[in-house]
C-alpha cells in the first residue's frame, strides 16, 4: 500500500510503524546474529571524541582481532569514517602522537588525494581488506610491520572520509562512523 503524506506528523507516524515492523521482524529472526558490531558516534568537541575513538579502536580491537598464524598475533583491521575530510585529517593529526596500548599502523584515505595516490591507497587495501573467512592476505610490508611490532598486538586503522564507501567491499573487523 502507497500512500503520499504531506504532513510531517503524518510521516513520523509512518516512519515509527516501519521502525516497529522492521524491529519486530529482527527479534523474531533468531537466527539472524550479527557476526560484526558498528558503532555510530556524533562527534561534537573533537579532543575529547578522538579520546574515545582511540578507547573503542583498542577495546574492538579486543574483541575483533584476527590471529595472524606465522606470528601468533592479534590483528585488527579497523575503520574510523567521517563525513568531511578535513575531520579525517584532524583525528589522523590528533592520533599520530597518542600512546596506545597497541601498536597502530595508520592509513589516511579521502577523495582529495591525487588520482595516482588514491589509486595505491586503494589497491593496498584492496589486497588485505578483501578476506575469505579468517585467512589474512597480507602485503608483505604489512607483514614485516606486524613482525617487527613488540607484544602480542598489531592494528591498521584506516582514517577515511565517505570515499571508502564508493564500491569498495573490504572487510573491516570493526567500524566506527
Amino acid at each position: 500500500r502507497v500512500e503520499i503524506v504531506n504532513a510531517p506528523r503524518a510521516a513520523e507516524a509512518a516512519e515509527a510503524i516501519i521502525c516497529e515492523t522492521y524491529a519486530a521482524v529482527i527479534a523474531d529472526n533468531t537466527s539472524a546474529k550479527p557476526l560484526r558490531w558498528m558503532k555510530l558516534l556524533a562527534v561534537d568537541d573533537p579532543a575529547s571524541a578522538y579520546s574515545r575513538i582511540l578507547a573503542d579502536l583498542e577495546t574492538n580491537h579486543f574483541r575483533h582481532h584476527t590471529l595472524e598464524k606465522k606470528t601468533g598475533k592479534r590483528v585488527s583491521f579497523q575503520l574510523v569514517r567521517f563525513a568531511r575530510i578535513r575531520d579525517c585529517v584532524g583525528f589522523a593529526r590528533d592520533i599520530l602522537p597518542r600512546a596506545s596500548s597497541i601498536p597502530i599502523k595508520l592509513i589516511v584515505y579521502h577523495s582529495a588525494f591525487p588520482v595516482l595516490i588514491r589509486d595505491r591507497i586503494e589497491r593496498f587495501l584492496d589486497s588485505v581488506l578483501v578476506r575469505k573467512e579468517t585467512k589474512l592476505p597480507l602485503p608483505p610490508t604489512l607483514r614485516r610491520w606486524i613482525s617487527s611490532v613488540s607484544g602480542d598486538d598489531a592494528m591498521l586503522l584506516v582514517v577515511a572520509s565517505p570515499v571508502e564507501e564508493v564500491g569498495r567491499d573490504h572487510d573491516f573487523d570493526a567500524a566506527l562512523i
